[in-house]
């Protein structure tokens, strides 16, 4: 006696608002990224590599709608031969695309805590390095073992060829524990990039209101970790029965979610000046003394105006043998909210001191006659 069919419901409604809800956000923040620091001048290869995670995302969420149209979402059983082929197929054409811009998001975000925490880092560089190669290799390692684990590789989606014997195999084990290690890593790797800018806003000469937004803009990939761990926790129930369109329903919808929360994630912060100018009327590119804010004042006698620019921007290294050596770094406007980092030694003792010069410029007009004087100022941050 056969057992009886489940019923026939299809989930794909469900999984095409997940795929394209998030959508438009991700195409509006990389657009005022990319808006924000054109304005600045100020591209750099975190601006191109979330540009590549955002295109290969936008051709997963293509691919997986064309398979869930042709019935990805709903049991194999009412599935004809024909969208069964199409179906695997595609889910395994979709992890290129999905696995990579997952990776260039993450890759992103690293770029960008590298650029922000600047040189005077050295131990955030290199911790970042080996983080971002070692799951570049899983990534590469999971997707040559995915393409690679059957000969002829048409036995991936056509189950005929297996069965047949005109095909081998590798254990499907293997390529499911890969699969799990590499996504178990990214989302180990979400939870450190959202957490390692605390290590240097704490160091930061600004309120602690201000410390606390900053920690939070840069923290909103734990969101995407969080759906990266239970994403990794989906692979067992989706490889291992025998109604994979209907089994992997809960795999793919985390998988999508993820994605889109790390470029928005990586987006947000360098979208800022975006906000600024809204909220607050601050130019978006900066003057021609890289930064600026305009004060008007009133005295006796004399009324003028007053304009602070950050000209020049030095740091100066203090080493135990009283050598001291200087790098000029260019001075630049607010850049993704962030303007100095300060490390304080112990018991108040500063390893590190970053000065910064600013040039104040002030107009009066006195009895008619007016006279402009400038003033250099060499202060501590």
């Amino acid at each position: 006696m056969s057992a009886a069919l489940p019923p026939d419901e299809n989930r794909a409604v469900s999984l095409l608002l997940c795929f394209w809800i998030p959508f438009p956000f991700t195409v509006g923040l990389v657009v005022t990224r990319f808006y924000c620091r054109g304005m600045r001048k100020d591209l750099g290869y975190d601006d191109w590599t979330i540009l590549v995670a955002w295109m290969l995302y936008t051709a997963a969420t293509a691919m997986s709608t064309a398979m869930e149209l042709r019935g990805g979402a709903r049991h194999v059983a009412y599935l004809s031969a024909e969208e069964i082929l199409y179906i695997g197929k595609m889910q395994i054409i979709n992890q290129f695309p999905a696995a990579l811009s997952a990776m260039c998001g993450k890759i992103s975000v690293a770029l960008f805590i590298m650029r922000i925490s600047g040189r005077t880092s050295k131990w955030r560089r290199w911790f970042l390095t080996v983080h971002i190669v070692l799951y570049f290799c899983l990534t590469v390692l999971s997707l040559c073992i995915l393409i690679g684990q059957c000969k002829p590789v048409q036995a991936l989606w056509d189950m005929s060829l297996r069965t047949s014997g005109q095909a081998t195999c590798l254990d499907a084990r293997i390529n499911t524990d890969i699969t799990m290690l590499q996504s178990a890593f990214g989302a180990y790797l979400d939870f450190v990039l959202a957490l390692l800018p605390l290590s240097f806003i704490v160091d930061l000469k600004v309120s602690l209101r201000k410390r606390i937004v900053l920690f939070c803009i840069l923290s909103l990939g734990i969101v995407a970790g969080v759906c990266a761990c239970i994403k990794t926790s989906e692979f067992i129930p989706a490889t291992g029965g025998t109604d994979p369109t209907w089994d992997g329903y809960a795999l793919y919808l985390w998988a999508f979610l993820e994605i889109p929360l790390v470029i928005i994630a990586a987006c947000i912060p360098p979208s800022k000046p975006i906000w600024d100018f809204l909220v607050k009327g601050q130019p978006i590119r900066p003057s021609s003394n890289h930064s600026s804010s305009n004060y008007t004042g009133t005295g006796s006698g004399s009324t003028g105006s007053y304009r602070i620019g950050f000209v020049k921007t030095s740091v100066r290294a203090q080493k135990s043998h009283h050598k001291h050596a200087a790098k000029r770094i260019s001075g630049r406007g607010a850049d993704d909210g962030v303007n100095l980092i300060v490390h304080g030694g112990k018991g108040g003792a500063a390893k590190n001191n970053i000065q910064q010069t600013v040039l104040i410029t002030q107009t009066s007009r006195e009895r008619g006659s007016p006279r402009q004087s400038e003033t250099s100022v060499e202060s501590p941050v």
